[in-house]
């Protein structure tokens, strides 16, 4: 009954990426270059963990100029950690701009200074902005819209920055660095928000944090047949290759770092071991409610015939009057508010996928992602992959906007067939190939960031606002001292796995157990703030994924 349900609410789905047809550049721009079977674990103790935590190490100045390959930029005290060091709107790439649009990112190189006071402006996205119908009459915005649709914000073509959190003068001589990929679908997202601010995991985890932009929608996902495919995807990888060249000028440790994001940021995050395997700089992969095969990888044709839609909507033709060249160089000379609007599509999935996102190629996006498990065809670097209790209820919210009903089983099936199976597929491939892999399960609802729709459990992104410590800040709310005793413990958990990706996480106060496909039997799931817990229980798997697939193919491209 749920199958068929879900069938129709996908049709519903796939119509609703159907698109409706209807800047300024720095001026270092043009440079030349209740069930049984757990096992509790419990919160951390007080007190730093991390040995010598508050000893001086060097004589590193909070805000003080550090030379980069971009230019000596200059940071300030982070706003609530103010002995962590915080350097903003770091430029990483050429702007990609006027013949620039469309194609791979190009390093940017400079000898200048940098003020590193604030983040660039918002890679283009039409979403929230624009794609709500005036229905919706959305008079209390849940905190998620508010703190990650970027609603209000510069949106510019010139956004390929990083920012960069450190806390040097004590702890680690190096340190290992986390490195964020946000989520949106490919169509939303940023750096800039307050939500991802990295000053928490610098000032508490012994860590060096660095987040980017990187180009959505059209902008990163054009479909131009003659042109090179995913450029959002080879943004991110230039920005690693950034980071790599850069921290240890920070305080970091090229060496040690580990690569995570949520949703598309996940995904993007698991695209990246497929990619890169043979070069893959990073030490291990965090995978929050996403991977390569969540979220319906498109076929080049589609990609193709929606260019084409777009061009042709924009006045710039398609392949029937003018060369697939012609239509590309008209399309560079389309502004960038009318580009972005024609490409969004409509319908409530258009909020929050992509109409334009990664495509096969079978260079960067693979079409068969079963047989590269099947053969090991991924980085052997460590990961730890995982979901939340109740993803969709995200979606239910949106679709109640468009005045959409359907029945709960179906939000639970979605649930399972975009993000509880692909995340056990990603952690049974690794395990056949004996790489270090756990799994985890995030379950709980609090007050301040809650939606209407959770029903007491975890929505898809719920996690992030606690693990980041700024739940409080996004939603003008205070954190209950479980929320902030668990995004503590979580915090911790994944540093740790930042600070010894293969043994951190099975080893010292955590003893988490690693990743079990035994349905029953095993503890080899990891279960997140149940039953308002602080810490961790171990459970077998099988009572919340023992239906799907271990080699699950993932949904189709639409």
């Amino acid at each position: 009954m749920a199958s068929t349900k879900v069938i129709a609410l996908f049709g519903t789905l796939s119509a609703a990426l159907q698109p409706h047809w209807s800047s300024p550049v720095r001026p270092w721009a043009h440079s030349p270059l209740g069930r049984p079977g757990w096992e509790p674990h419990g919160p951390w103790p007080t007190g730093s963990f991390w040995p010598n935590h508050h000893e001086p190490k060097s004589n590193f100045t909070i805000g003080q100029p550090v030379n980069t390959t971009s230019g000596l930029v200059h940071g300030h005290p982070a706003p609530n950690a103010s002995s962590v060091s915080e350097y903003l709107g770091i430029p990483f790439a050429i702007p990609p701009v006027r013949e620039r649009r469309f194609t791979a990112p190009e390093r940017y190189y400079g000898n200048g200074n940098l003020s590193g006071l604030s983040t660039n402006r918002v890679c283009p996205q039409a979403g929230f902005d624009s794609g709500l119908p005036a229905a919706a009459n959305i008079t209390d915005p849940p905190v998620f819209l508010i703190a990650l649709a970027n609603l209000g914000q510069e949106r510019s073509e010139d956004c390929l920055t990083v920012n960069v959190w450190t806390k040097p003068q004590t702890g680690s001589k190096k340190k290992p660095v986390m490195v964020w990929i946000y989520g949106g679908g490919y169509a939303t997202g940023s750096s800039n928000s307050s939500a991802y601010s990295g000053q928490h995991w610098a000032e508490d985890e012994d860590v060096v944090f660095v987040n980017f932009n990187y180009r959505l929608s059209i902008f990163g996902f054009s479909g131009a047949p003659t042109l090179t495919q995913n450029v959002g995807l080879l943004d991110q990888r230039l920005a690693v290759e950034w980071v790599r060249d850069n921290i240890e000028a920070f305080g970091g440790d090229a060496s040690r770092i580990t690569l995570f994001g949520e949703s598309a940021g996940a995904a993007s995050t698991d695209y990246y071991t497929y990619i890169w395997k043979d070069d893959p700089i990073i030490a291990g992969s965090i995978h929050e409610s996403g991977e390569a095969i969540s979220f319906g990888n498109k076929p080049a044709e589609l990609q193709t015939q929606r260019w084409y839609a777009v061009s042709t909507a924009l006045g710039c033709g398609n392949d029937s009057v003018s060369t697939p060249e012609e239509v590309v160089a008209c399309m560079r000379q389309v502004p960038t508010a009318n580009l972005s609007a024609a490409a969004q599509g409509s319908g409530p999935m258009s909020l929050i996928l992509a109409n334009f996102g990664p495509t096969v190629d079978n260079i960067t996006v693979f079409s068969n992602y079963t047989q590269l498990d099947i053969d090991g065809d991924f980085m052997n670097t460590p990961a730890l992959v995982g979901n939340n209790d109740n993803e969709a209820a995200i979606l239910e919210l949106i679709y109640q906007w468009f005045g959409i009903s359907q029945p709960q089983e179906a939000y639970d099936y979605l649930t399972k067939i975009v993000w509880t199976c692909p995340s056990n597929t990603a952690a049974y491939a690794r395990s056949l190939h004996d790489v270090p892999v756990w799994r985890y399960r995030y379950f709980p609802a609090f007050p301040n960031i809650d939606i209407s729709t959770s029903i007491g459990r975890a929505y898809h992104l719920s996690e992030v606002f606690p693990l980041f410590g700024t739940a409080a800040d996004v939603s003008h709310q205070p954190s209950t001292t479980i929320e902030k005793a668990l995004g503590d413990y979580m915090r911790r958990a994944w540093a740790t796995f930042a600070h010894d990706p293969v043994n951190g996480l099975s080893g010292g106060n955590l003893k988490w157990p690693r990743y079990s496909p035994d349905v029953n039997g095993t503890k080899g799931l990891v279960l997140l703030g149940r039953n308002n817990g602080t810490g961790a229980e171990f459970s077998a798997r099988g009572v919340y994924d023992g239906d799907c697939e271990l080699l699950y193919p993932g949904l189709p491209g639409f």
